[in-house]
């Protein structure tokens, strides 16, 4: 018997346990649809499952098992199921809005998308933890540092300082302010360490369950007792047995299917296993002969995904039967892929999983339940796995002094889903794969929804930018014409041109090479100087040593670019009033080495109101306020730690060998000075690089720039 708090009354319920010697905190209950005989032998209960019959209308029993199951949220603040699957791209899902090549049987998941909103224009990475660290913090890869796939072989310290750190303001952490449960069940992937505080235990979650305690228990020789079936049970008991069930709960179900399991413990060895045949309605021979290969595996694990997800969402209340939505359950639910679907069996070979093609990086979601209109409607608006922080801010109704104080990239689609959104609306995606050898041929890609650029956009001097690809996706979804190699339109030219310029503000390690349309003015004059009245020309320090210590010390750079030359910069038939768009950039030189490193702040740029020089005569008295009050030119946030090849061919950090490109984006701001500038040339003391000291940390808060910087103009 159990008592079903708030109601008062008892009803009976099944417990089955299940315990082995190396997980003994793992007990698994189910209080409804679990039925059959245990296997004496591996103490696993062996499930028979079938959809449960509809609760019936009538009767007080019957209305409050109903309540029970589906106990409403507070008012305004809907539960929020956010199911993450894995290696699930566009052509292994049913529903309208996607292909679904590989005919993957998910009628659960095509109803659901068909009672919410769909999106064809989804984006992510092509590889799962900087999707995920994108959607925990809302910040892109260069800002979190989590640029490539983080490996539990991966040595200390390189295996911490390239998690998800704990001083970054998750999503989790916004909706626990905000007054909900947190859950995240099976795959962070975004830190290995407990000990180093980067677990979501220390990131915004009350409850976790890794895949690394439940996948022992999934045998892929022993059918019956699947690793999305546990999952699933722990994702039950977490909400149903919250301590308070009146509290709104944030269920992130990140499972781990459907990817592939390592076999024999050998890299190649990777294989899908078999599930079992209740877990497969369509009733299809996967495993007959002639049918049993890797494709069909997967499309299997596919389906039973599906038919465990209807399992979910009943159990919880928030489908019926028949996978209605039941609009009493106050809950919202977000479905979404975190990279394409893998090489090994899509129809798309190299191009899915792990590349930067449409295949590799566009994923299916969906998003249905409370408040979301149910006309089934297939938006087509660009949004990005970074944005579902701030969408689900907004879900939640989080204050903005919730959402912390970094800058983010998030822009809320929460306008589309029945909600009121927060920010901008996006215009552009950028993606980025790291390279396991050589950081230099790291690519980025970035599209406006209509074109789309790949190209290489992490190597060094200032202008790594090359080997273009560029793709009209509306006319050529397959990505077969490059329109670098077989020539533009003028209109393709012109958008061309557009998205190179645009990449410096959403990747800024990927300056272009310079365009015929575009002019640099180059150093007049460079410096670093310290709050002791340490100074230099060569490797520029700019940041905080020991911060909040007695013996702290701040370094600042100072820069002055030879405007007075711009006439004779400007090719012919041109002049200033030509000038559309301006931006700096630097040489990044290197990270700290020191081994107390923690991060670097926002590196602001300043115009000087001081005159200064690298002679030698100037002060950091003379320099400390020449901010010109405050005024702000541009401004970059790079990865907390930087290191570019941790581990050869394992291992990928943020793509910055010594003479990458740091670009401050660009700025109407920076525009005006210049033409300023140009106008009064006696007023050009330059500018002034600065970092706020970031709190509550200690340690070398520096990073090293080269002095090679330029402020690039690009005309009409």
């Amino acid at each position: 018997m159990r008592l079903l708090k708030n109601l008062g009354i008892f009803v009976h319920a099944d417990f089955f346990f299940v315990e082995r010697a190396d997980t003994l905190t793992h007990i698994r209950r189910q209080y409804v649809y679990l039925s059959g005989e245990t296997d004496m032998n591996s103490g696993i209960a062996l499930r028979r499952r079938t959809r449960l019959p509809e609760a019936p209308k009538g009767g007080l029993i019957a209305g409050l098992l109903t309540a029970a199951l589906a106990w409403p949220a507070l008012a305004d603040h809907p539960n929020i199921i956010f199911i993450l699957a894995d290696d699930i791209g566009t052509e292994a899902i049913e529903g309208a809005a996607w292909p679904n090549e590989l005919n993957c049987h998910t009628p659960n998941l095509a109803q659901w998308a068909s009672a919410g909103r769909s999106f064809t224009n989804a984006r992510v990475y092509p590889v799962c933890s900087p999707t995920r660290a994108a959607m925990m913090s809302g910040r892109e890869a260069l800002r979190t540092g989590v640029g490539g796939v983080l490996w539990p072989q991966t040595s200390s310290p390189q295996r911490e300082l390239l998690s998800l750190h704990n001083d970054e303001r998750t999503i989790g952490e916004a909706l626990q302010a905000r007054g909900y449960h947190t859950i995240l069940i099976d795959k962070w992937h975004l830190g290995w360490d407990d000990a180093a505080g980067v677990m979501p235990g220390d990131q915004g979650f009350d409850v976790f369950h890794d895949y690394r305690d439940t996948l022992p228990l999934d045998d892929p020789l022993q059918v019956g007792d699947e690793h999305i079936s546990l999952t699933v049970d722990l994702a039950i008991d977490a909400v149903e047995n919250r301590p308070n069930r009146t509290d709104p709960y944030a269920l992130f179900f990140w499972t781990l299917d459907a990817h592939e399991r390592q076999g024999d413990g050998s890299p190649q060895n990777f294989k899908w296993w078999k599930v079992h045949s209740d877990l497969l309605p369509s009733g299809e021979n996967y495993y007959g002969p002639g049918n049993d290969n890797p494709r069909n595996r997967y499309r299997a694990v596919v389906e039973s995904l599906d038919t465990e997800l209807f399992r979910l969402l009943n159990s919880l209340g928030v489908v019926d039967s028949n996978g209605n939505y039941r609009r009493n359950s106050d809950t919202i639910v977000v479905f979404l892929g975190d990279n394409g679907t893998p090489r090994q069996v899509s129809t798309f070979g190299d191009r899915a999983k792990g590349s930067l093609f449409e295949a590799g990086i566009r994923v299916p979601m969906f998003v249905f339940g409370e408040n979301v209109p149910s006309d089934g409607r297939i938006e087509s608006r660009l949004v990005s796995a970074v944005d579902l922080f701030e969408t689900l801010a907004d879900v939640g109704d989080v204050d903005a002094g919730d959402r912390g104080a970094a800058l983010r990239d998030s822009r809320s689609f929460a306008d589309l889903i029945g909600y009121s959104r927060s920010g901008p609306v996006r215009e552009f995606s950028v993606s980025g794969r790291g390279h396991p050898d050589d950081p230099t041929q790291a690519q980025v890609s970035i599209t406006d929804g209509r074109y789309k650029i790949i190209a290489r956009g992490g190597g060094a001097m200032l202008a790594p930018l090359n080997s273009d690809q560029f793709y009209d996706l509306q006319n050529d979804p397959p990505e077969q014409r490059d329109l670098v190699r077989l020539g533009m339109s003028g209109s393709e030219r012109a958008r061309y041109n557009a998205l190179r310029d645009e990449i410096v503000n959403h990747w800024p390690i990927a300056m272009n090479v310079r365009a015929s349309n575009q002019v640099d003015i180059p150093l007049d004059d460079v410096m670093w100087i310290d709050s002791r009245d340490r100074q230099g020309t060569a490797t520029l320090t700019l940041g905080h040593l020991a911060p909040g210590d007695p013996g702290e010390v701040e370094s600042r750079i100072l820069a002055r670019f030879a405007v007075d030359r711009l006439e004779n910069l400007l090719p012919p038939g041109k002049d200033v009033s030509d000038i559309v768009r301006a931006q700096i950039a630097f040489g990044f030189a290197r990270d700290s080495g020191d081994a107390t490193e923690t991060d670097t702040g926002v590196i602001a740029i300043h115009p000087m109101t001081e005159a200064w020089s690298s002679s030698g005569s100037t002060r950091w008295s003379d320099i400390v306020n020449a901010l010109n009050g405050g005024r702000v030119l541009g401004r970059v946030d790079v990865a907390p730690h930087i290191i570019p090849n941790p581990l050869g061919s394992q291992q990928m950090g943020v793509p910055m060998p010594m003479g990458t490109p740091l670009s401050f984006g660009h700025s109407n701001d920076l525009l005006e000075q210049v033409l300023d500038w140009h106008e009064r040339p006696w007023t050009n003391d330059g500018v002034m690089l600065s970092v706020e000291a970031l709190p509550n940390l200690e340690g070398d808060q520096r990073v090293f720039l080269m002095n090679r910087a330029v402020i690039r103009l690009t005309l009409q």
